[in-house]
C-alpha cells in the first residue's frame, strides 16, 4: 500500500550524457554506434572508466549508479539479458553498481545494519570486478 507519509526526495544528477560522451571520446567511437548495437567489449570499457572515475572520485555513487543502470537497460538496442547472455558476469556487476545508490541513500535515511550490509558487500564485489578486468583500459 501506498505509504502518503513518505515525503519524495529529489536527488539531482549531473547529465550523465556529458559524462559518457567524455568516455565514448577517450575510446574513439560515436555516440550513435555505441548505443546502435550491443559491442559487450565497449560496454565494459565504459562501464570500467566509470569504475576508475568513481575511485577517483570524480563521479559520485548516484552518477556509477545512473551509468550502470544506461549500460544495462538499454531500451533502444540490447536488454539486460543480451547483456548477461555475452559477460554473466558483467551483468551482475552492472546489477550491483546500479543498487549501490539506492543501499546507499536507504543507509544514510534509516541507519538500517542491513542497507550498510548490502552496500558494502556490492561495494566489494564491484572492486573485485575492476581489479580483475582493469587491465581492458590498458591500451
Amino acid at each position: 500500500m501506498f505509504n502518503r507519509l513518505i515525503q519524495p526526495n529529489i536527488i539531482y544528477l549531473p547529465a550523465i550524457d556529458r559524462i559518457l560522451k567524455d568516455y565514448f571520446s577517450l575510446l574513439k567511437i560515436s555516440h550513435k554506434t555505441f548505443w546502435k548495437k550491443l559491442d559487450i567489449d565497449s560496454v565494459r570499457k565504459i562501464f570500467l572508466l566509470s569504475l576508475r572515475d568513481f575511485y577517483q572520485k570524480k563521479i559520485t555513487p548516484e552518477e556509477l549508479s545512473a551509468i550502470a543502470l544506461r549500460l544495462y537497460y538499454n531500451d533502444k538496442s540490447w536488454t539486460p539479458f543480451d547483456v548477461d547472455s555475452k559477460d554473466s558476469e558483467l551483468g551482475t556487476v552492472l546489477g550491483y553498481a546500479e543498487e549501490i545508490s539506492y543501499y546507499r541513500y536507504r543507509y544514510k535515511k534509516s541507519k538500517n545494519k542491513e542497507d550498510k550490509k548490502s552496500y558494502d558487500s556490492f561495494l566489494r564485489k564491484i572492486n573485485d570486478y575492476y581489479n580483475r578486468n582493469r587491465h581492458f583500459l590498458e591500451v
